[in-house]
This record gives structure tokens, sequence and C-alpha cells, in this order.
């Protein structure tokens, strides 16, 4: 098996960038529904965190991309089963597919019934998230949080005191790092 993001996925997730900022012909209608723990996750540093909300914001301005942010608050949903897609095609083309990208492989679930379940899952999760104009504000609140994590010099976030806890529930076990920021104000040389 090829490792995770080699080969087709990264191909593919960037041929659908391309095709969502298409204007002839038209560009498809894209909703996305983002939970908050994959904004707040860190991946590549702070660096890279701004430069992923940056582009999340920009592609929120397109007329054809709807971005919503479903958050912390909300609990449990069905979307904690794993990521999904639901494509949409003119009626007389074809029917909608759910799409699910796995690490074993990708399933189409192309049933009247699997879709369905996709569908009212997508929309109980709809239902909960924030509207777009709150979720671009969302996303622009955290890509400044991370703005201001860069103004801490590196070696001062990794000596950060950790604490650990851990929840538990249906067998399933998730483990949850949190480092408090402690720092009331960060000065460069030339503010001594």
């Amino acid at each position: 098996m090829a490792p995770l993001g080699s080969g087709r996925r990264p191909q593919a997730r960037s041929a659908r960038r391309t095709l969502l900022g298409r204007t002839d012909p038209p560009a498809p209608i894209f909703t996305a529904i983002i939970d908050e723990a994959a904004l707040r996750r860190p991946i590549g540093g702070p660096e890279v965190m701004r430069s992923q909300f940056h582009a999340l914001l920009d592609a929120a301005r397109r007329p054809n991309v709807t971005l919503r942010v479903l958050p912390y608050a909300v609990g449990a949903h069905p979307g904690l089963d794993g990521p999904f897609i639901i494509l949409s095609f003119p009626e007389q083309l074809a029917p909608e597919v759910a799409y699910v990208e796995t690490k074993g492989g990708d399933i189409y679930a192309e049933s009247a019934g699997d879709v369905r379940r996709f569908r009212v899952d997508f929309e109980s999760i709809s239902a909960a998230a924030l509207d777009p104009e709150r979720s671009t504000e969302f996303i622009a609140a955290i890509a400044e949080e991370w703005s201001s994590l860069m103004l801490i010099p590196e070696k001062a976030v990794l000596s950060l005191p950790w604490r650990k806890s851990s929840w538990s529930g249906s067998g399933n076990a998730t483990c949850v790092e949190v480092a408090p920021i402690v720092f009331e104000r960060v000065s460069s040389a030339g503010d001594q």
C-alpha cells in the first residue's frame, strides 16, 4: 500500500482546487463543513497553519464556495464517523454518489439508501454548523491566534508545560494534550 498522502490523492485534491476556480465552464458549487478540531490541530507549524487559514478564507470569497465551521460546542455529531463527500450531478447525467476516503481505499456509495444516509448526516451536521459569515469570522480569529504564536520564540514554545488528560467512551479512547500558553507579552530584542 502506498503511504498516505502519496500518489493519486494529492493529485486529485489539486485537481479539485483547480476545478473550483475555473470560469468556463462555470465552477461547480462546493459546500464544506469543517470540524473545529481540524482547524485547531497543529500540522506543519504556525506558518503552514496560517497559510492554510488564508487559503480557506480566500476560497470562501468565491461565489461557488461555502465554508462552514462545526464548533466544539456541538458535541457529538454524525461526522465523527469520518469525513465524506456527497457528489451531486445534474439529474440527467447521474444520481448522487457518496464518497469516503480511507487508508484502505476509496469507497463510493451509490445505492439510493446509502446516499440518503449520508445526506441525512450532512443535513444534521449542516443544521448545527455556524453560518458562512460567522464561520469565516471564526476561521479568521483562529488564524490570528496562529499569527500570535508565530511571535513566540520556538524554543519557548517547546518548553511549555504539557498536561495530559484522557477520555474514554464506547470502548474508544481519545487522548487530549493541552499546552497552556503562559506568556503575557512577547518582546523582540529591540524592546529591552
